[in-house]
């Protein structure tokens, strides 16, 4: 069987360094029946390692409106390159950190599409998701609103948090329920963001043996 992994992030929890773990160790990965496809289409400040992004991506025409004709194209263009890559290789891995948050805005049927694309396609998907302890993943977001440019060093923690749906952020239950309730519970690998709970003390390993090898 098939099988395409979908790494979903969530934030602060090391996708950058996973999606370029797996372009720089790309032959490597084929050589194990294994392939992270590149980006087919580049989207505005989005890295070309975020290959999943075509997932949820959105677009908006000169006007700013969103265009969801062409979302839909870039979304079946990116299924018709996935299964290309399933004609090669057992197992197809896509990433993007933002498909955590857009499931819940932008993207609220992704999952039930996915499902139905699996059914034609003849392929198992799997999600992988690193959640981060709720505190230190809302620390370190503020740390990089302080930080990134233009940054806000007067922004204190308690006036951050107010502007902020908490809620949505940090109730990881919810979302991983409706999760296992489209895919399957057997089909979800929830991995801590933790060091100490890392097999092999890092998230490179750790990634690797979520998806079997």
């Amino acid at each position: 069987m098939k099988t395409l992994y979908v790494h979903i992030g969530t934030p602060k929890t090391g996708t950058t360094s996973i999606q370029r773990f797996c372009m720089d160790n790309e032959s490597l990965l084929n050589e194990r029946g294994y392939c992270y496809p590149p980006s087919f289409y580049k989207y505005p400040v989005v890295a070309k390692a975020r290959n999943g992004h075509f997932l949820v991506g959105v677009i908006k025409d000169e006007n700013g409106e969103r265009c969801l004709e062409r979302e839909a194209e870039l979304f079946n263009e990116g299924m018709e390159k996935v299964q290309e890559q399933f004609a090669k290789y057992d197992n197809v891995i896509l990433s993007d950190e933002s498909i955590w948050r857009a499931m819940d805005i932008e993207s609220k049927d992704l999952w039930d599409k996915l499902k139905e694309e699996s059914k034609k396609g003849d392929f198992t998907i799997k999600a992988i998701v690193y959640l981060r302890r709720q505190d230190k993943m809302i620390c370190s977001i503020w740390n990089q609103s302080i930080k990134s440019p233009p940054g806000n060093t007067d922004r204190r923690f308690e006036d951050y948090i107010k502007d902020r749906n908490l809620e949505a952020r940090l109730n990881y239950g919810d979302k991983i329920d409706r999760l296992a309730s489209i895919l399957g519970k057997e089909n979800l690998i929830v991995r801590r963001f933790d060091k100490e709970n890392f097999i092999g003390g890092n998230i490179y390993t750790d990634v690797l043996q979520a998806i079997g090898l």
